[in-house]
């Protein structure tokens, strides 16, 4: 898979006319979605390396970034990568309101909430639609390596969700279910 990434993103680095620019940078977000989705780290970072020409913000139809998708699926080396550009928006929201932290809590990637808890820019209160927090859908989850990450960053106790429900009400509805 990583050579057919690389094929296409070189086949698609010839020269250009202004009416090709458009759908060229289309091929290339498309690329950085997929290479970040299937966690091809090398494919992100040679993307990254053109950044200059491309949106690393770049979201998709239900407004996911690469970071987003990398998180959702676990890969957390490429959440690395990706947190350490310096345009990089950590706290992009898709369709439904979820971050990339929000995601990872969501799927149960600890490792990978954990990275991305440590990016400087990171707001751990973003609430999505239905007023979640990472915190919240981490104590959900029972994931409590995620949610002592959480708490010892700063992600706030108190928010409540639009059922009128803190962390700590949804720890006591998962433990009593």
């Amino acid at each position: 898979m990583k050579k057919i990434i690389l094929s296409l993103l070189f086949i698609s680095l010839g020269s250009l006319k202004a009416a090709q620019h458009q759908e060229y940078l289309a091929q290339i977000h498309a690329t950085l979605l997929m290479a970040a989705d299937l966690g091809d780290l090398t494919s992100v970072q040679m993307l990254m390396t053109i950044a200059d020409i491309i949106n690393i913000n770049h979201q998709d139809y239900y407004n996911e970034t690469a970071l987003m998708k990398a998180a959702a699926s676990g890969h957390t080396d490429v959440v690395q990568a990706l947190i350490t550009t310096p345009t990089i928006n950590v706290n992009l929201q898709n369709d439904t309101g979820s971050t990339a932290l929000i995601l990872a809590a969501f799927f149960g990637n600890t490792t990978t909430a954990h990275a991305l808890v440590t990016a400087p820019t990171i707001n751990l209160n973003l609430q999505n639609n239905w007023g979640d927090t990472a915190l919240m859908i981490a104590t959900q989850r029972q994931d409590m390596p995620t949610v002592y990450a959480l708490t010892g960053a700063g992600a706030n106790l108190y928010l409540q969700n639009h059922a009128g429900l803190c962390p700590a009400d949804i720890l006591l509805q998962s433990e009593q279910g």
